[in-house]
C-alpha cells in the first residue's frame, strides 16, 4: 500500500455498493462514499459511547480546550494547531485516530485487521501537510505496520534533524519553521472544504490564528528563532570582524559592539511586535549574508598571502626583473590592505545598522535581555569598550589613566602568573610517578613554558601524552596536522584543544548536550553539523569520514581553528565524544565544501 495512495473503501460495506452506485451515479458515488464508510467503521472500531463523546467535544468545546485533547492524543497533530493549522476537520482525525489506534490493540480477526487498515489509512492521508503525516508514520508502530515501507525515517538520512515525535518544537530550528510555513495554507484549504458557509469559514480561521498566538504558539516560537539566530550570527559577526584586525577607531567601534547583547525571548506577541520582529529578522538575514560570509576575507588572505610569497621568493634570488616586479607587488599589497580596509568599515557600518533595528525590537516591548555578568568580560575583544564620545575635563582623563595603568599592571600581574604556572608544569609533571614524568612530555612543556611553538603534531602529541585518560587521536588526524606543520597560528590551536580535552570533554561527562556546551565555550568558533549540501556530496561527505575503529564514521563536530585556505592559513579540528573519550579525526586545513564555515 504506497504512502499518499487513496484507498478503495468497497470492502468496508458488503452487499450495498452496487445499488448505491446505480441510485446515485457513479461520480456522486464515489464523492461520498469514503466519508461515510469511514465513520461508520470507526463507529464500530471505537463503540457508539467513544465515537459520540467525540462528536460532542468536537461541537461544544473551544479550539483551547480542543489543542489540549489532541495534544493527550496524537501531540504532533497539535503542534500543527499552534502553527495556524487547527480546524474542527483535524481536531476530529487527531481524536478518532488515537481512538483507533487504542482499539487496534485488541484481537481482531484477519478482514477486521484489513477494515482497520484501510481505516488507519484513510485518516493518516487527511492530514494535509506531508511531513506530518510521515511523523506519525514513524511514531506509531500499527501505522508503520501497513506500509512496505515503514517512512522516510527508516530510508534516508535526509531527515536529519527531524524530530519525528515533536517536529514543530524539538527538531533543528531551521527545519522546524520550513514545515511550519506550509501548514497555515494546508490548513486553510482543509478549514475552506470541511466549513458550512463562508462565515463558518472566517471563524474557525479566527480560532486557528487566536491559538496560534498565545505564549507557546507559532508566533511566539517564529520569534524566539530570530532572536536565537540573531544573537549567534551577531556573535560569529564579532569573530569575523575581528580575525580583519582592525586598529584605532575601528577598533574601538568593535570593543563598544561586542559588550552588546541582542533580544534574548519573547515575552508577548502583539501586532507593533510582529512588525518589529519582521523588520528585526530582515537585519538578522543582513548580517547573515553581509557580514558573517567570510568569503571576500579568504580572498583577499589569498591575494596577500600570494603577493608576500612572491616578494620573497624575489628577495631569495634578487634580479633587475624581479625588482621592476616588486614595485607591481607593492602596489598590489596596497590595493589589497584598502580593499580589506573598506571592507572592515562597511561590515561596522552593517553592525551599526543591525543594533538600530535590535534596539528597536526592544523597545516595541516583546523581548528583554538575561545578561550573564561575566558575558561581559568574555566577549571583549581587546580591552575594556571606550566611554562615552563626550568631551572629557582633564581629571576624566587623569581618571581613565590610572584605570588603565591599574589595568595594565593588573594584566602584567596575570601574565607572570601564566608563566609561572607554565614552567611549574615541568615540575609537577615529574611528580606525577616515581619514575618521573615521560621525558617527551617535559620537554614540549618545558618549550610552551619558554613561549617556543609547537607545531600542530607535536601539539596533538602533548595532549595524548597529558589527556591519555581521556583522548584518543586517529592515523588520519596525525596525517593531517603533519602536514599543516607550518600553521601560522599554533598558539590558537594549543589553546582551543586545551579547552576541548578537558574543559569540554568534562561538561560532556557531566551530562550538558554537546552543542549548547560548544557554543557556551567556544562561541563561533564551534559548529556542530555540517549543510544538508555537504552531507548529500559524495566526494565532500568523503573527505569528512574517518577510520574508527575499523569503521569509516562521519564527523561533523568542529572548531575553527583559523579562517583561510591552505595548511599555512586556515585549520579545521573534526571530532566527536565516543564511549565518554574525546575522538579527533582530523587537524588540518580548511576542507572542501559549499560555502565558507
Amino acid at each position: 500500500m504506497p504512502s499518499g495512495q487513496f484507498l478503495s473503501t468497497m470492502l468496508l460495506h458488503n452487499g450495498r455498493q452496487r445499488a448505491l452506485e446505480e441510485s446515485l451515479g457513479a461520480p456522486r458515488y464515489h464523492e461520498i462514499r469514503p466519508e461515510s464508510s469511514l465513520a461508520e467503521n470507526i463507529r464500530s472500531f471505537i463503540g457508539e459511547a467513544s465515537y459520540n463523546s467525540i462528536q460532542h467535544d468536537l461541537t461544544t468545546l473551544p479550539a483551547d480546550a480542543l489543542y489540549e485533547r489532541v495534544k493527550a492524543s496524537i501531540p504532533q497533530i497539535a503542534e500543527m494547531f499552534l502553527f495556524g493549522g487547527f480546524s474542527l476537520q483535524m481536531a476530529k482525525v487527531a481524536l478518532e485516530l488515537h481512538a483507533v489506534l487504542e482499539a487496534s490493540s485488541r484481537p481482531w480477526d484477519s478482514r477486521e485487521d484489513l477494515k482497520l487498515d484501510l481505516v488507519l489509512h484513510l485518516l493518516v492521508m487527511s492530514i494535509p501537510v506531508f511531513l506530518i503525516r510521515e511523523c506519525l508514520i514513524a511514531s506509531y508502530s500499527r501505522i508503520q505496520s501497513i506500509y512496505p515501507i515503514a517512512g522516510l525515517f527508516a530510508e534516508s538520512d535526509e531527515f536529519d534533524g527531524v524530530d519525528h515525535r515533536s517536529p514543530l518544537y524539538d527538531s533543528e530550528p531551521e527545519i522546524a519553521l520550513a514545515l511550519a510555513a506550509d501548514i497555515p495554507a494546508a490548513s486553510s484549504t482543509i478549514r475552506f472544504h470541511s466549513a458550512t458557509d463562508y462565515a463558518d469559514f472566517y471563524l474557525e480561521s479566527a480560532q486557528a490564528f487566536l491559538l496560534s498566538a498565545t505564549h507557546d504558539g507559532g508566533s511566539s516560537r517564529a520569534i524566539s528563532t530570530v532572536c536565537e539566530e540573531g544573537r549567534i550570527f551577531w556573535k560569529d559577526a564579532i569573530e569575523v570582524i575581528t580575525k580583519m584586525a582592525p586598529q584605532g577607531s575601528s577598533l574601538a567601534r568593535l570593543e563598544s559592539h561586542a559588550q552588546y547583547e541582542p533580544p534574548n525571548h519573547v515575552a508577548t506577541v502583539s501586532q507593533e511586535i510582529l512588525l518589529a520582529a519582521r523588520t528585526y529578522n530582515k537585519a538578522v538575514l543582513d548580517l547573515l549574508t553581509s557580514v558573517c560570509n567570510e568569503d571576500d576575507n579568504d580572498r583577499i588572505d589569498i591575494k596577500l598571502s600570494q603577493v608576500k610569497q612572491r616578494i620573497a621568493e624575489i628577495a631569495a634570488a634578487p634580479s633587475a626583473d624581479g625588482y621592476k616586479e616588486l614595485g607591481e607587488l607593492s602596489q598590489q599589497a596596497s590595493a589589497l590592505t584598502e580593499e580589506n580596509n573598506k571592507l572592515l568599515l562597511h561590515r561596522l557600518d552593517q553592525l551599526d545598522l543591525f543594533r538600530r533595528h535590535a534596539e528597536e525590537f526592544k523597545q516595541a516591548g516583546g523581548c528583554a535581555v538575561d545578561i550573564d555578568p561575566k558575558q561581559l568580560d568574555a566577549d571583549k575583544v581587546g580591552i575594556e569598550a571606550i566611554a562615552d564620545t563626550q568631551a572629557l575635563s582633564r581629571s576624566d582623563i587623569e581618571i581613565e589613566l590610572l584605570e588603565a595603568n591599574s589595568r595594565l599592571e593588573e594584566e602584567l600581574r596575570v601574565s607572570k602568573a601564566e608563566n609561572r604556572r607554565l614552567e611549574s608544569l615541568v615540575t609537577r609533571l615529574h611528580d606525577r610517578s616515581p619514575e618521573g614524568a615521560n621525558e617527551e612530555l617535559v620537554e614540549l612543556a618545558r618549550r610552551q613554558a619558554l613561549g617556543q611553538p609547537l607545531n600542530p603534531e607535536q601539539i596533538l602529541r602533548f595532549y595524548k601524552l597529558i589527556g591519555s585518560d581521556r583522548v584518543d587521536i586517529l592515523d588520519s588526524a596525525w596525517k593531517s596536522a603533519r602536514d599543516s606543520m607550518n600553521f601560522k597560528e599554533p598558539g590558537r590551536l594549543f589553546e582551543m584543544l586545551g579547552k576541548l580535552v578537558f574543559d569540554y570533554l568534562d561538561g560532556v561527562r557531566a551530562g550538558e548536550p554537546m552543542g549548547a556546551l560548544g557554543i557556551q565555550l567556544f562561541a563561533g568558533g564551534f559548529a556542530a553539523k555540517e549543510s544538508l549540501t555537504v552531507q548529500r556530496d559524495v566526494r565532500m561527505r568523503a573527505q569528512r569520514e574517518f577510520s574508527y575503529r575499523g569503521e569509516s564514521r562521519f564527523f561533523a563536530y568542529r572548531l575553527r581553528i583559523a579562517n583561510g585556505w591552505g595548511p599555512v592559513e586556515g585549520m579545521r579540528l573534526y571530532f566527536d565524544v565516543l564511549d565518554d573519550r574525546l575522538v579527533i579525526a582530523y587537524v588540518g586545513e580548511h576542507l572542501e565544501q559549499a560555502s565558507t564555515n
